[in-house]
């Protein structure tokens, strides 16, 4: 594999992985609207188990989307830019 095959591959899954932020930060909105709306109806003691589950959940999601998911991002797109310079002069 090239060092050409090497940022073409790098750009590509800088791509993908902005994209799977995307979709994550979509579907995880979308279900925190599902949980405000099944809120005042689910009230038993299922209920409490899955939100101990759930906050650990959250929790992770929102480390992910606010800090590991931008910060992977990032590093992967700066050494897309120095790997671009390197080749490109």
């Amino acid at each position: 594999m090239s060092m050409d095959d090497v940022r073409d591959a790098m750009a590509e899954f800088a791509g993908r992985l902005n994209e799977l932020n995307l979709e994550i930060r979509t579907s995880f909105q979308s279900l925190n609207e599902a949980h405000q709306n099944v809120d005042p109806l689910w009230r038993d003691s299922m209920r409490q188990q899955y939100d101990a589950i759930w906050a650990e959940l959250e929790e992770e999601m929102h480390r992910y989307l606010n800090h590991v998911g931008p910060e992977l991002l990032e590093k992967l797109v700066s050494d897309l830019r120095h790997t671009r310079e390197y080749l490109d002069g």
